[in-house]
């Protein structure tokens, strides 16, 4: 793995290591809704996320990493998606990033795992 390549998924595991602590932060500064409660929140998702990792390395930890993480973006993608119906115009320019950066991190993580673990494409 090339070094750039190594910098960016950093910085998307600092990411969603961020994402974990905010949500985690959050909910320890207010009420849980009942989704919360049920276990399929969002910290229940990271924390099974973050456990998929575990004892992981080398390739195996590569490539787990990135199934995690594009199901993950996954998930943004379609929260910010729901969000177009706000009134609120900073909110809907605020999905729109997220809809437009996490839609071309995912297609990059797709292109990475294919070329890594699949053989189907040029590594890059």
């Amino acid at each position: 793995m090339n070094t750039a390549n190594l910098t960016i998924l950093t910085l998307a595991l600092g990411v969603g290591i961020l994402i974990g602590y905010i949500f985690s932060a959050s909910t320890a500064l207010g009420p849980m809704t009942e989704y919360q409660m049920s276990g399929h929140g969002m910290h229940a998702s990271m924390e099974a996320m973050t456990r998929e990792l575990t004892g992981k390395t080398g390739d195996e930890l590569d490539r787990v990493f990135l199934d995690e993480m594009i199901v993950h973006h996954e998930g943004a993608v379609q929260m910010a998606r729901r969000v177009a119906g706000s009134a609120r115009p900073e909110l809907r320019a605020f999905a729109n990033q997220i809809i437009e950066a996490q839609t071309q991190e995912i297609t990059d993580m797709r292109a990475w795992r294919s070329a890594w673990f699949e053989g189907t494409a040029e590594r890059p």
